[in-house]
């Protein structure tokens, strides 16, 4: 008999107070608002199985948005990983902004910046999400066979997941004109669920 597949739940974050449209100063510790905590809450309550393991980022509202599925799963082992999202602007003028304030610079860096620009201390390159997702990618394609996981990550670190399992030729360059074409096609929501299966060593999104 054939062994079991191993799948996985991906999970954007519920919703953040700077999904709302608040001021923020550092990224790592944005709390979810009381609609993001329901999303939470119905994460949770979705799982008929129990998952074999729990993987979060180092960010709060990852750690919000698993925390009821934890707590209804207490024994599972659960990991922080580096699923964090991509945070491509230098974060010391991006204290006490809010999205809006930030567009001219997000437009700015998606239109003109390469693969490899970083913007300053706090900054990553688009080529150093990449790696990490990459890593992940193969983190997970490591783990037992029929392991059920949940991942509680953002949404970029989504796309640029997506990116590399469905245009694995693509350069990073490519991958980084394509980015945000993907994410206004096909946004991913707060809360919303992403599944993906191993099959034959590699992950494959559903």
């Amino acid at each position: 008999m054939a062994a079991e597949p191993t799948r996985i739940n991906f999970f954007r974050h519920g919703e953040s107070i700077s999904n709302a449209g608040a001021a923020t100063s550092d990224p790592a510790r944005i709390p979810l608002t009381e609609y993001g905590r329901n999303q939470a809450e119905q994460i949770a309550q979705s799982y008929e199985e129990r998952p074999t393991l729990i993987v979060v980022s180092s960010y709060q509202r990852t750690w919000q948005t698993a925390a009821p599925l934890i707590a209804r799963f207490p024994e599972v082992p659960m990991e922080e990983w580096p699923v964090q999202e991509f945070t491509y602007l230098e974060l010391s003028r991006c204290m006490g902004t809010t999205g809006a304030e930030r567009r001219a610079w997000v437009e700015h860096y998606w239109n003109s910046c390469s693969a490899e620009y970083c913007d300053g201390p706090g900054a990553e390159s688009f080529m150093d999400l990449l790696r990490r997702v990459r890593e992940t990618r193969t983190r997970l394609e490591a783990l037992p066979t029929g392991s059920q996981v949940a991942v509680f990550t953002h949404g970029q670190f989504l796309q640029a997941l997506r990116l590399l399992v469905h245009f694995p030729a693509l350069t990073d360059a490519a991958m980084k004109d394509r980015f945000q074409v993907l994410d206004q096609e096909r946004p991913i929501a707060n809360g919303a669920r992403i599944e993906g299966i191993i099959q034959h060593g590699r992950l494959c999104l559903l």
